[in-house]
């Protein structure tokens, strides 16, 4: 029985730092469930978990190893996965194939790296299966559907594969990964993140999901996702789901037969929806939602500027937004609602009117949240990351720089270096617009963080955003 390998690594300082109870790595868990079913040996390793991965590597590659799979997106992670990748050419000849989302996004200029053979394209379940079956045999791979790959100094595109269906997808095979190191830390529940259905038909210019998905939405079957749910409470004592569905709601019949199982269920569950899904639920749906258990709804809002909202596609208004928020709010529903900033053409104005909107959404509803202002990360293959190189952007011409295209202001060209430093310390001191909650930072951040949130929240309010020491601070505390 041959083994193959598969690592999700470290996403970088800015995600899951300090998480107490990081997400399952769904991509390679679902991947390793796959070819599990098939008669592979499957080991994963989740370098956010396991800190001393090189020995761990080193013990396996002494079995017989097929192949080394690395699933990455762009930013640290592919700094994290080619520092993999080096460590194990050194020491074995086994292929190194990539997949995820930037393979995706960016395969001819992924394979023009030494370190990387093969990448899988899309969704990997079923071309894994093949490709494994592939490399065993030592047959040529041009049948493959869905990878991308050199030969004889080449690099060669298969035909992409059609969209799998999920109700057909065996469920994840939970004993690949020890799932205690998933499960708790939040709110004294035993918690796991779940997929109920991938893609969304929205077209926000931001959004790599709409490439990836081809604007496709498809969903399991609501017997389906109970079988699964309860499979995890009865094996697992799960009684919280994270559902990682990019939009939870979209189908609202089959949302409203989920909540009233869920009711029955007496879990608690957290869900990600659109300012439209909120306003399309009547109040009688909104009471259901609290009553089955829904503590937490995450909801993209991304700007306060209704010119900038229209040059993103969100079809959405700020006084939508509001709407939303006071709906939310009449049915304590608690959300954490999401901001960017940093986007071509993007004003002085434009940024004020997001803070003015963060503000009031908190004013109107006790139970709102405002997670920290993300800055705009241009993906290949959007419109406005077209829009940035139109606005003075040279996009990475190598898989290597790609690594640093993440949490910075830095490729922010169309902005002044005093805009950018403007962009920078917003995105920092609206970390402290909310308590931090489910997270265990050493010490001195916590510290750090309990003696500066007064002054991050005067910075918002009265919009002062020069002189950001702080940052300096935390970029010497190693934090940042």
């Amino acid at each position: 029985m041959h083994t193959v390998l598969l690592v999700h690594p470290h996403p970088g300082i800015s995600v899951d730092r300090y998480s107490s109870f990081p997400s399952v790595p769904a991509g390679v868990l679902l991947v390793g469930t796959a070819l599990h079913h098939v008669g592979y040996r499957v080991k994963i390793i989740d370098q956010r978990i396991e800190k001393d991965w090189k020995l761990w590597l080193s013990k396996t590659l002494k079995g017989d190893v097929i192949c080394l799979g690395i699933s990455c997106i762009v930013g640290d992670q592919i700094s994290n996965g080619l520092e993999i990748a080096k460590f194990v050419r050194t020491r074995s000849t086994i292929p190194i194939v990539w997949g995820g989302v930037h393979p995706t996004l960016l395969p001819e200029q992924t394979l023009e790296n030494e370190f990387v053979d093969i990448i899988v394209r899309g969704e990997g379940e079923e071309t894994v299966v093949e490709l494994m079956k592939a490399l065993e045999d030592n047959e040529p791979l041009d049948g493959i559907p869905g990878i991308s790959y050199k030969e004889n100094g080449k690099i060669v595109h298969n035909r992409d594969r059609e969209f799998i269906n999920l109700d057909t997808q065996p469920p994840p095979c939970w004993e690949l990964i020890d799932i205690d190191q998933y499960t708790s830390g939040h709110q004294g529940y035993r918690s796991v993140n779940i997929t109920t259905s991938r893609g969304c038909p929205f077209n926000c210019g931001y959004c790599y999901v709409k490439v990836f998905h081809k604007r496709r939405w498809r969903s399991m079957s609501v017997d389906n996702v109970l079988e699964r749910m309860t499979s995890l409470m009865e094996k697992y004592a799960i009684d919280l789901f994270q559902f990682n569905d990019e939009e939870f709601l979209i189908d609202l019949k089959r949302g409203r037969e989920l909540v009233e199982a869920f009711k029955k269920l007496n879990i608690r569950w957290k869900a990600n929806i659109r300012i439209d899904t909120v306003l399309r639920m009547d109040d009688a749906f909104l009471e259901l939602m609290r009553e089955s258990g829904c503590i937490w709804l995450g909801i993209g809002v991304e700007s306060g500027s209704n010119n900038m909202l229209n040059l993103m596609n969100k079809k959405i208004t700020r006084e939508d937004v509001l709407e939303a928020n006071r709906r939310l709010a009449r049915h304590r529903l608690r959300a954490q609602f999401f901001f960017m900033v940093g986007f071509p053409t993007e004003t002085w104005e434009d940024m004020k009117a997001s803070v003015s909107l963060a503000l009031q959404i908190k004013r109107e509803n006790e139970g709102a949240e405002i997670s920290a202002f993300s800055l705009f990360i241009p993906y290949p293959g959007c419109e406005l990351h077209d829009l940035a190189v139109v606005h003075g952007l040279e996009p990475p011409d190598c898989l290597e720089k790609w690594a640093t295209f993440n949490y910075t202001t830095d490729h922010a060209v169309w902005f002044s270096e005093e805009m950018r430093s403007i962009v920078r310390i917003l995105a920092f001191a609206s970390t402290c617009l909310n308590d931090p909650v489910n997270t265990n930072p050493p010490f001195h951040v916590k510290l750090m963080g309990r003696l500066y949130r007064p002054l991050a929240r005067q910075r918002i309010k009265h919009l002062f955003f020069r002189y950001p020491l702080e940052i300096s601070i935390a970029k010497w505390l190693g934090v940042y």
